[in-house]
Protein backbone atom coordinates (compact mmCIF):
# COMPACT_ATOMS: atom_id res chain seq x y z
CA UNK A 1 0.00 0.00 0.00
CA UNK A 2 1.71 3.16 -1.21
CA UNK A 3 2.08 6.43 0.80
CA UNK A 4 -0.99 8.56 -1.15
CA UNK A 5 -3.43 5.72 -0.95
CA UNK A 6 -2.02 5.64 3.24
CA UNK A 7 -2.74 9.57 3.87
CA UNK A 8 -6.53 8.88 1.86
CA UNK A 9 -7.66 6.16 4.16
CA UNK A 10 -9.19 7.22 7.47
CA UNK A 11 -6.88 4.57 10.47
CA UNK A 12 -9.19 3.13 12.86
CA UNK A 13 -7.12 3.48 16.36
CA UNK A 14 -8.83 1.70 19.60
CA UNK A 15 -7.61 2.76 22.95
CA UNK A 16 -8.90 1.50 26.39
CA UNK A 17 -7.59 1.57 30.34
CA UNK A 18 -5.60 -1.55 31.05
CA UNK A 19 -7.60 -1.58 34.73
CA UNK A 20 -5.21 -4.51 35.66
CA UNK A 21 -1.94 -2.49 35.04
CA UNK A 22 -0.33 -1.30 37.76
CA UNK A 23 -0.56 2.34 36.80
CA UNK A 24 -4.06 1.89 36.72
CA UNK A 25 -4.49 0.55 40.51
CA UNK A 26 -1.55 3.82 41.44
CA UNK A 27 -4.21 6.04 39.74
CA UNK A 28 -6.83 5.30 41.27
CA UNK A 29 -5.40 5.50 44.50
CA UNK A 30 -4.70 8.82 43.77
CA UNK A 31 -7.80 9.52 42.89
CA UNK A 32 -9.03 8.16 45.93
CA UNK A 33 -6.57 10.02 47.77
CA UNK A 34 -7.59 13.16 46.16
CA UNK A 35 -11.02 12.60 46.98
CA UNK A 36 -10.38 11.83 50.83
CA UNK A 37 -8.69 14.93 51.15
CA UNK A 38 -12.47 17.15 51.17
CA UNK A 39 -13.00 14.63 53.98
CA UNK A 40 -15.50 14.45 55.77
CA UNK A 41 -16.99 13.83 52.25
CA UNK A 42 -20.94 14.76 51.68
CA UNK A 43 -23.31 13.78 49.26
CA UNK A 44 -23.73 16.13 46.39
CA UNK A 45 -20.25 17.73 47.39
CA UNK A 46 -18.42 18.55 44.02
CA UNK A 47 -14.76 17.72 44.34
CA UNK A 48 -12.09 19.37 41.48
CA UNK A 49 -8.82 16.95 40.73
CA UNK A 50 -6.09 17.55 38.19
CA UNK A 51 -5.15 14.92 36.29
CA UNK A 52 -1.98 15.37 33.81
CA UNK A 53 -0.26 12.86 31.71
CA UNK A 54 3.30 12.04 32.65
CA UNK A 55 2.79 14.96 35.48
CA UNK A 56 0.51 12.99 38.14
CA UNK A 57 -0.78 9.62 38.01
CA UNK A 58 -2.30 8.45 35.16
CA UNK A 59 -4.08 5.06 33.72
CA UNK A 60 -2.27 3.05 31.31
CA UNK A 61 -4.17 3.28 28.07
CA UNK A 62 -3.25 0.17 25.12
CA UNK A 63 -3.69 1.49 21.78
CA UNK A 64 -4.19 -1.41 18.96
CA UNK A 65 -5.12 -0.74 15.15
CA UNK A 66 -5.35 -3.20 12.31
CA UNK A 67 -2.51 -1.50 10.00
CA UNK A 68 0.56 -3.32 12.39
CA UNK A 69 1.81 -6.14 10.57
CA UNK A 70 4.87 -7.93 12.72
CA UNK A 71 5.06 -4.58 14.97
CA UNK A 72 5.14 -1.81 12.04
CA UNK A 73 2.85 0.64 11.02
CA UNK A 74 2.09 -1.16 7.12
CA UNK A 75 1.10 2.69 6.05
CA UNK A 76 4.04 4.81 5.84
CA UNK A 77 4.50 8.76 5.90
CA UNK A 78 1.58 9.29 7.90
CA UNK A 79 0.79 10.82 11.57
CA UNK A 80 -1.95 9.43 13.55
CA UNK A 81 -1.59 12.36 16.39
CA UNK A 82 -5.48 13.77 16.11
CA UNK A 83 -6.64 9.47 15.60
CA UNK A 84 -4.84 8.61 18.52
CA UNK A 85 -5.81 11.65 20.87
CA UNK A 86 -9.22 10.96 20.08
CA UNK A 87 -9.25 7.56 20.96
CA UNK A 88 -7.35 8.29 24.20
CA UNK A 89 -9.98 10.86 24.82
CA UNK A 90 -12.63 8.44 24.72
CA UNK A 91 -11.05 5.76 26.55
CA UNK A 92 -10.24 7.60 29.12
CA UNK A 93 -13.23 9.37 30.13
CA UNK A 94 -15.54 6.23 29.13
CA UNK A 95 -13.17 4.99 32.28
CA UNK A 96 -13.91 7.34 34.22
CA UNK A 97 -17.69 7.00 34.22
CA UNK A 98 -17.80 3.53 34.18
CA UNK A 99 -15.14 2.53 37.13
CA UNK A 100 -16.06 5.54 39.46
CA UNK A 101 -20.15 5.19 38.95
CA UNK A 102 -20.93 4.35 42.55
CA UNK A 103 -19.13 6.48 44.12
CA UNK A 104 -19.61 9.84 41.95
CA UNK A 105 -20.36 11.80 39.22
CA UNK A 106 -18.01 12.79 36.19
CA UNK A 107 -19.63 15.77 35.02
CA UNK A 108 -16.68 17.38 32.50
CA UNK A 109 -14.54 16.08 30.29
CA UNK A 110 -11.14 16.06 29.64
CA UNK A 111 -9.09 18.46 27.80
CA UNK A 112 -6.73 17.58 25.40
CA UNK A 113 -3.33 19.33 24.28
CA UNK A 114 -1.53 17.49 21.19
CA UNK A 115 -1.05 14.13 22.44
CA UNK A 116 -1.19 14.65 25.95
CA UNK A 117 -3.90 14.12 28.04
CA UNK A 118 -5.20 16.59 31.11
CA UNK A 119 -8.18 17.87 32.95
CA UNK A 120 -9.41 19.49 36.01
CA UNK A 121 -12.01 15.97 36.69
CA UNK A 122 -15.17 17.87 38.49
CA UNK A 123 -16.65 14.80 40.36
CA UNK A 124 -19.99 14.68 42.06
CA UNK A 125 -19.92 12.82 45.20
CA UNK A 126 -22.71 10.22 45.30
CA UNK A 127 -21.99 7.90 48.43
CA UNK A 128 -19.27 8.72 50.71
CA UNK A 129 -19.55 5.58 52.86
CA UNK A 130 -18.88 3.72 48.99
CA UNK A 131 -16.11 5.96 48.64
CA UNK A 132 -14.77 5.37 52.32
CA UNK A 133 -14.43 1.17 51.76
CA UNK A 134 -13.00 1.82 48.28
CA UNK A 135 -10.05 3.29 49.78
CA UNK A 136 -10.03 0.81 52.37
CA UNK A 137 -9.33 -1.54 49.57
CA UNK A 138 -6.72 0.75 48.06
CA UNK A 139 -5.04 1.25 51.60
CA UNK A 140 -5.65 5.06 51.17
CA UNK A 141 -5.87 6.42 55.01
CA UNK A 142 -9.15 7.18 55.80
CA UNK A 143 -8.53 10.93 58.15
CA UNK A 144 -10.70 10.42 60.73
CA UNK A 145 -11.98 13.71 61.76
CA UNK A 146 -11.65 13.81 65.68
CA UNK A 147 -8.42 12.37 65.36
CA UNK A 148 -7.14 14.80 63.10
CA UNK A 149 -8.57 17.53 65.39
CA UNK A 150 -7.83 16.34 68.42
CA UNK A 151 -4.43 17.85 69.17
CA UNK A 152 -5.33 21.24 68.11
CA UNK A 153 -6.88 24.24 69.67
CA UNK A 154 -10.22 25.13 67.90
CA UNK A 155 -9.62 28.55 68.53
CA UNK A 156 -6.38 29.42 66.20
CA UNK A 157 -6.60 28.77 63.07
CA UNK A 158 -3.47 26.52 61.16
CA UNK A 159 -2.75 26.01 57.71
CA UNK A 160 -0.88 23.03 55.93
CA UNK A 161 0.52 23.54 52.80
CA UNK A 162 0.77 19.75 52.33
CA UNK A 163 -1.92 18.73 51.14
CA UNK A 164 -3.11 22.90 51.45
CA UNK A 165 -6.04 22.94 54.14
CA UNK A 166 -7.05 24.84 57.04
CA UNK A 167 -8.06 23.63 60.39
CA UNK A 168 -10.28 25.97 62.27
CA UNK A 169 -13.32 26.04 64.71
CA UNK A 170 -13.31 21.76 64.84
CA UNK A 171 -13.56 21.64 60.98
CA UNK A 172 -10.64 21.01 58.22
CA UNK A 173 -11.19 22.84 55.08
CA UNK A 174 -9.41 21.84 51.76
CA UNK A 175 -7.81 24.11 49.52
CA UNK A 176 -6.62 23.47 45.70
CA UNK A 177 -3.27 22.51 44.52
CA UNK A 178 -1.40 25.83 42.77
CA UNK A 179 -4.18 28.24 42.79
CA UNK A 180 -4.25 31.77 43.84
CA UNK A 181 -6.30 30.78 47.52
CA UNK A 182 -3.21 28.46 48.32
CA UNK A 183 -0.60 31.76 47.33
CA UNK A 184 -2.99 33.39 49.66
CA UNK A 185 -2.96 31.15 52.63
CA UNK A 186 0.55 30.49 52.80
CA UNK A 187 1.63 34.31 53.44
CA UNK A 188 -1.41 35.21 55.17
CA UNK A 189 -0.62 32.38 57.61
CA UNK A 190 3.05 33.99 58.25
CA UNK A 191 1.27 37.21 59.48
CA UNK A 192 0.29 37.18 63.15
CA UNK A 193 -3.68 37.58 63.95
CA UNK A 194 -5.04 40.90 63.20
CA UNK A 195 -2.11 41.80 61.69
CA UNK A 196 -3.36 43.92 58.59
CA UNK A 197 -2.20 42.89 54.69
CA UNK A 198 -2.23 45.18 52.13
CA UNK A 199 -3.69 43.59 48.58
CA UNK A 200 -0.60 44.52 47.00
CA UNK A 201 2.08 42.66 49.42
CA UNK A 202 0.03 39.93 48.90
CA UNK A 203 0.07 40.62 44.67
CA UNK A 204 3.98 41.12 44.84
CA UNK A 205 4.36 38.42 46.78
CA UNK A 206 3.02 35.87 44.47
CA UNK A 207 3.64 37.31 41.04
CA UNK A 208 4.83 41.49 40.78
CA UNK A 209 3.22 41.05 37.26
CA UNK A 210 -0.22 41.04 38.93
CA UNK A 211 -0.16 44.69 39.34
CA UNK A 212 0.39 45.39 36.23
CA UNK A 213 -3.12 46.51 36.02
CA UNK A 214 -3.75 47.07 39.40
CA UNK A 215 -7.37 47.48 40.12
CA UNK A 216 -7.43 43.97 38.24
CA UNK A 217 -4.56 43.24 39.98
CA UNK A 218 -6.36 43.51 43.32
CA UNK A 219 -9.30 42.69 42.82
CA UNK A 220 -8.29 39.05 42.11
CA UNK A 221 -6.65 38.65 45.37
CA UNK A 222 -9.63 40.41 47.02
CA UNK A 223 -12.00 37.74 45.43
CA UNK A 224 -9.15 35.19 46.97
CA UNK A 225 -9.86 35.76 50.54
CA UNK A 226 -13.69 36.28 49.53
CA UNK A 227 -14.01 32.55 47.86
CA UNK A 228 -11.82 31.61 50.61
CA UNK A 229 -13.96 33.33 53.57
CA UNK A 230 -17.16 31.33 51.77
CA UNK A 231 -15.23 27.63 52.26
CA UNK A 232 -14.30 28.24 55.46
CA UNK A 233 -17.70 29.22 56.82
CA UNK A 234 -18.91 26.28 55.12
CA UNK A 235 -17.12 24.01 57.42
CA UNK A 236 -15.97 26.09 60.22
CA UNK A 237 -19.15 28.11 60.79
CA UNK A 238 -17.68 31.64 60.03
CA UNK A 239 -15.39 33.95 58.40
CA UNK A 240 -11.43 33.73 58.94
CA UNK A 241 -11.08 36.80 56.94
CA UNK A 242 -11.82 40.45 57.80
CA UNK A 243 -11.79 42.33 54.26
CA UNK A 244 -11.02 45.61 54.25
CA UNK A 245 -10.88 48.61 51.31
CA UNK A 246 -7.53 47.62 49.82
CA UNK A 247 -6.36 44.58 52.96
CA UNK A 248 -7.70 42.38 55.15
CA UNK A 249 -6.37 40.54 58.55
CA UNK A 250 -6.75 37.17 59.96
CA UNK A 251 -9.06 36.73 63.21
CA UNK A 252 -7.46 33.79 64.37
Amino acid sequence: MGATQARDEKVMIKAEVDEKASKTHEYVSYILTKLIEHSPLREREMVDIEIYENKTPFPKITETTDYYQDGKLTIPDADYTRERREARTAALNKYHVERFSELCTLINENEVQGNILRAHLKFTIIDPEKIYAECKKYDVSIPDKDGVLKNTNPAVAKFYNDPPRIMWNGGIVPIRYNSRQQDVCRLAFQRQVNEVIQWDDIANAIDPAILRDIQKGRRSIRYAVYRLNLKVEEKCGKYLFALQDKSFYRVA
